[in-house]
């Protein structure tokens, strides 16, 4: 098990290296499984060259493909269900105090209404309804496909997002610290003002209220635009590169990148990379804190 703001991908070859000999039939012990099945999360080809190197076959999804094994072919795709709150709208609220008016989200929010094409919506966004009658509501919630800090005491809240897209939330992975204050242990993809490991209120509604501290970890995004032709390239380019600087990532359908920059973190060599697609309108990019 790695740390929640390690990349698991890290411990892959370790992992593989540290299986003991199994016992059974008559011969020398293996040490070596003959395939490797992982999810999206271990996506990098510099990987799968390792694990052929051992002599196991990587099948490793890739990401923003779907599931092509099929449930239950290979493994059984495990979707977290989460009972959201009585009323989960509420009365409307502004965005919560001390948060920076937003700067790339109208783009972000924009495509995500799009969606990439062959997608879907339903993967990582959940449609919820509250009220009854003539005052019933719907409210779309923005869900992580694979927070960095994912663990047993999880607890969920969201952020509003109607201040730019009524009807809007994002869902952030917590830990609880007291019944109304709770460390964010994800990368938000379209809350501004918080990052990962800052410390927020919460309302009986589960919303965001106020940010009580500040941790000093940035979050660096990157948004592909969809349709652009190096945006597969880009995809690969820019994963290899968090992966190699060893900084906590999330990625959203292929197409936006959330990445951590804790104290002390220089963002440099990213964001040369990051320069020349963005005058070309390949991405947007922007770094928040």
């Amino acid at each position: 098990m790695t740390g929640g703001n390690r990349n698991d991908v890290t411990q892959l070859i370790p992992l593989l290296q540290a299986v003991p000999p199994v016992r059974g039939k008559r011969g020398r012990p293996r040490r070596r499984p003959d395939v490797l099945l992982s999810d999206r999360g271990y996506d990098h080809d510099k990987y799968r060259r390792l694990v052929w190197d051992l002599g196991v076959k990587p099948l490793i999804a890739r990401r923003g493909t779907g599931h092509g094994s099929g449930l239950g072919t290979q493994r059984w795709f495990v979707v977290g269900a989460f009972a959201p709150p009585a009323d989960p709208l509420g009365d409307p609220r502004r965005h919560p105090r001390g948060i920076p008016h937003p700067r790339m989200r109208s783009y972000l929010l924009a495509t995500a209404e799009r969606a990439p094409p062959g997608s879907g919506r339903g993967g990582w966004c959940r449609i919820l309804r509250s009220g009854s009658g003539s005052r019933r509501h719907l409210i779309t919630v923005v869900t992580h496909e694979d927070p960095i800090g994912r663990g047993p005491s999880n607890y969920m809240i969201h952020a509003d997002l109607s201040d730019r897209q009524d009807g809007w939330r994002e869902q952030l992975w917590t830990r609880q610290l007291a019944p109304d204050r709770f460390e964010v242990v994800c990368l938000p993809f379209f809350t501004y003002g918080i990052c990962h490991r800052d410390v927020v209120t919460a309302d009986s509604n589960h919303l965001v209220t106020i940010v009580l501290e500040k941790s000093g970890h940035r979050t660096l995004r990157v948004a592909l635009v969809v349709g652009h032709p190096d945006r597969d390239r880009l995809h690969e380019l820019l994963h290899g590169s968090v992966v190699e600087a060893d900084l906590p990532h999330e990625w959203l359908q292929g197409t936006y990148l959330a990445v951590d920059l804790p104290p002390g973190t220089d963002p440099t060599a990213l964001v040369k990379i990051l320069e020349a697609p963005a005058q070309a309108g390949a991405l947007h990019w922007e770094i928040d804190s």
